[in-house]
């Protein structure tokens, strides 16, 4: 009982010392490799707000076509009540 009490108590210990390590500080080619990722991210996000707009005109010629559709259906039903009544009146 008393090993098995030994070795957890080395595990803890030696577990928690290694969780306490030295932090390596950035080196001069860390930096570099981090700015070159920070303006990656810059492009990536110009490409990203681009693909934004391109999308609201999109969106915009959509509700124009949507729109030239709608006003086609109206004329279309407005000529057949137009019809209809013109061959009622003609019949009477």
């Amino acid at each position: 009982m008393k090993k098995l009490l030994i070795i957890i108590l080395a595990i803890f210990i030696l577990g928690t010392s290694v969780s306490f390590a030295k932090e390596i500080p950035f080196t001069q080619e860390d930096r570099e490799r981090l700015i070159r990722v920070e303006e990656g991210l810059k492009a990536v996000n110009q490409r990203i707000d681009s693909l934004d707009k391109r999308i609201d005109d999109l969106k915009n010629l959509m509700y124009i076509l949507i729109s030239v559709i709608f006003a086609q259906t109206i004329g279309v039903v407005g000529f057949v009540i137009c019809g209809i009544g013109v061959q009622h009146f003609n019949q009477q």
